[in-house]
C-alpha cells in the first residue's frame, strides 16, 4: 500500500495531512468549475472566484478550502449571503477520497486515477444536481458505487 510504504523520510501523519491539503484544493475547484458549469458560466473568465451573489471578487485569503468558509461561517466577506453548503461538501467530499485513497493505493499513479474518477464524479453530480435534475445525479453515484464494489472484489 503506498499509505504504509515510501514514508521513511517523511512520518505518515505528514503524508495524510498532505495528501487532505491535496483533495480539499481540488474540492474547491471542483465546485467553482460545477458552479460555473451548472450557470453556463465560462470556467476560465472571470479568472478569479467571485461571490454569486454580489460578485465580489473574492480575495486569496477568502478562498482557503474549508477554513475560509468556517472562519466566515459561509458567508460571503462583502454581502453577508450564504456559501452554498455544496462548495464545504464538495470539498470535504475529495479531501475524504484523497486520504483514503493515499491509504489505500498501491501507487501514486493508482491514487492519481482515482483522484480524477473522485474528481469527475464530484462535478457531474453537482452540475447536476445545480440543473435540478436529480434523478441523474443519483443514477451516476450509484453506477460508479456499483462499479467500484465489482473493481475491489476482482
Amino acid at each position: 500500500m503506498m499509505g504504509t510504504r515510501g514514508c521513511r523520510y517523511v512520518s505518515k501523519v505528514t503524508m495524510i495531512f498532505l495528501f487532505a491539503v491535496i483533495g480539499l484544493i481540488l474540492g474547491s475547484f471542483a465546485g467553482c468549475l460545477a458552479y460555473r458549469t451548472a450557470a453556463a458560466k465560462s470556467i476560465f473568465s472571470p479568472s478569479r472566484s467571485f461571490c454569486p451573489g454580489c460578485g465580489a471578487t473574492l480575495r486569496w485569503y477568502d478562498n482557503i478550502p474549508l477554513l475560509s468558509y468556517c472562519l466566515l461561517r459561509g458567508k460571503c466577506r462583502y454581502c453577508r449571503q450564504d456559501i452554498g453548503l455544496r462548495y464545504l461538501l464538495v470539498e470535504l467530499g475529495l479531501m475524504a477520497a484523497s486520504v483514503v485513497l493515499f491509504l489505500r493505493s498501491e501507487s501514486i499513479v493508482v491514487w492519481a486515477a482515482g483522484m480524477v474518477a473522485a474528481f469527475v464524479l464530484a462535478v457531474v453530480v453537482v452540475t447536476e444536481i445545480e440543473r435540478g435534475r436529480c434523478w441523474f445525479a443519483v443514477t451516476v453515484v450509484f453506477a460508479c458505487l456499483t462499479g467500484s464494489i465489482v473493481w475491489m472484489t476482482v
